[in-house]
């Protein structure tokens, strides 16, 4: 069979964040395979917003075009980034035909207590329909990503390579002589944050920096010695310069498919500090532990800066996992 092109994205232009950033980021590789577009049908979600401005300037630079109405994807490998684009939609009236078909998991399938989060069983049998493909491949993003994958149904497989992030940020020297000051970004979704007991245990000490705070600055949370900035009020890499330490802690419902800010913020020198499980993600580069236990941790680190360091420079290079190289290595046999 001949295809209209050797690779096509399928995906939302409009996702405020991780995926819109992770596929911005991942786009120049994509385009030496020979990616020219990417198809942004127009669903029902997020339908009254923009184009996600980093991944629009990203396409523009590589000059890879957005088609927004088509009646066929026709490639021999097509991408599709978050099948969470299909919540809201029953039907699609396009038709996917392709030789691979690779559904990029970025949204865990389940909550922590093992209840499917967007109805995607619904979604899967929507795309059984619409694609015609030789392999349906689910691929998780990470560890984490992959833990939460129920059995697929037989037509599908998931594959046993992460399509992880990319990530190519600039590596910042840690601090050599840190001090207790701690910091925490993200979107303002209430899923993103902790408690706000644990919000105090986590920002109780020195000084403290948090992005994204639009749900928690009108909240009785107790934080005197916390500087609050709303989603968007400061680029990150100007953020993440105002402290050493990292302090990541969210809801109890929610879990981190990839942690794209855990690894910006080690990139730029932090120490993260974090939840247990990301550890499925980032093995030994972040310290795993409770809220109940920072105060200490960071203590411990403050007594000795020379650990500080070394811990900051083990986990900048172990980063090289999720490099562009290491990336291409793993998927340009099966999308090259």
């Amino acid at each position: 069979m001949r295809f209209a092109s050797n690779i096509a994205v399928l995906t939302s232009d409009k996702f405020p964040g991780g995926t819109s950033t992770a596929l911005a980021t991942e786009l120049p590789s994509l385009a030496k395979v020979g990616l020219k577009t990417l198809y942004c049908p127009p669903l029902r979600m997020f339908r009254k917003q923009p184009t996600n401005p980093h991944l629009g300037s990203a396409a523009r630079q590589l000059n890879v075009g957005m088609s927004f109405e088509f009646r066929t994807i026709s490639a021999r490998t097509v991408v599709l980034h978050n099948p969470l684009i299909f919540k809201f939609d029953e039907t699609a009236n396009f038709r996917i035909v392709c030789e691979n078909f690779i559904c990029v998991m970025h949204e865990n399938m389940l909550y922590p207590n093992g209840m499917d989060r967007f109805d995607y069983q619904r979604i899967f049998a929507l795309l059984d329909d619409i694609v015609e493909c030789r392999s349906f491949i689910i691929a998780p993003i990470s560890g984490v990503s992959r833990a939460c994958i129920p059995p697929p149904p037989t037509q599908f497989r998931v594959s046993g390579l992460d399509w992880n992030n990319i990530i190519d940020s600039r590596m910042i020297d840690a601090s050599p002589s840190p001090q207790d000051r701690r910091g925490r970004h993200s979107r303002p979704g209430m899923e993103k944050w902790p408690a706000i007991e644990d919000l105090r245990r986590c920002f109780a000490g020195g000084k403290s920096f948090i992005l994204g705070a639009d749900y928690i600055r009108n909240h009785d949370h107790g934080l005197e010695n916390a500087e609050f900035y709303d989603y968007g009020d400061l680029p990150v890499d100007q953020f993440l310069s105002l402290f050493d330490f990292f302090v990541y802690f969210h809801s109890t419902s929610w879990r981190e498919s990839f942690g794209r800010v855990v690894a910006e913020a080690i990139c730029a020198g932090k120490l993260v500090i974090t939840h247990d499980y990301i550890r499925n993600t980032f093995d030994g580069a972040c310290v795993y532990c409770t809220p109940e236990r920072i105060n200490d941790v960071i203590a411990g680190y403050l007594d000795q800066p020379e650990s500080f360091v070394a811990h900051v420079a083990a986990a900048q290079a172990d980063m090289v996992r999720f490099s562009r190289a290491g990336f291409e290595k793993k998927w340009f046999p099966l999308i090259g």
